[in-house]
């Protein structure tokens, strides 16, 4: 419902970007990657594109006029409540992963499945607290945090992303925990 409401509310600001990157940067207006949520799901974010058909973060000059505002302002996002709409995201949980980028982290880092145990969301707290810079480890650090923060504020998104009793979750949260700082304690070993 809410996702509903912020794009009936939005819709205007929908139509003022969509035209402006069709008219700066022509088709398409939307681009997708297909990412993981919960237990492993694959399923396609939306952004408004921000960046050269072929071109990446890497290449010299990737942005569509106009581009990088979208990206660091969030604007290219909004097409993501789309997604919580049809209920592949939610608002607040850890930010999706490219299944690319995820295969690749978790060789390194097996405990960021445990990311999956919760829907991806438009926005979080390693998002909010990391902005882009965050490493894979310290998102995994502000994805721990997740069901201390949900149940402190008694938010009914704890109950419906996490299965379970409170209990239950906080010893998963332990054993995370535990096997996070051996993970990171073996790869210091190995620095």
């Amino acid at each position: 419902a809410f996702s509903a409401l912020v794009l009936v509310l939005l819709s205007w600001l929908y139509l003022i970007l969509a035209l402006y990157v069709r008219i700066a940067a022509g088709a398409p207006i939307l681009t997708k990657r297909e990412c993981l949520t919960r237990n492993g799901k694959h399923f396609w974010q939306y952004k408004f594109r921000t960046m050269k058909p072929g071109k990446t973060i890497e290449n010299q000059d990737p942005w569509i006029p106009g581009g990088y505002f979208l990206m660091v302002s969030h604007l290219d996002e909004l097409p993501q409540f789309f997604n919580v709409l049809k209920g592949d995201m939610s608002v607040v949980g850890p930010y999706p992963e490219q299944v690319e980028s995820a295969e690749h982290i978790q060789k390194k880092l097996p405990e960021f499945t445990y990311r999956q145990a919760i829907k991806a969301g438009l926005t979080g707290y390693a998002k909010v607290h990391g902005k882009y810079s965050s490493s894979k480890s310290n998102q995994l650090n502000g994805f721990l945090l997740y069901p201390e923060l949900l149940l402190c504020t008694g938010s009914e998104h704890y109950c419906v992303n996490i299965e379970g009793t409170a209990g239950a979750v906080r010893e998963q949260e332990k054993i995370i925990r535990r096997k996070h700082e051996r993970t990171i304690k073996n790869q210091n070993a190995c620095s």
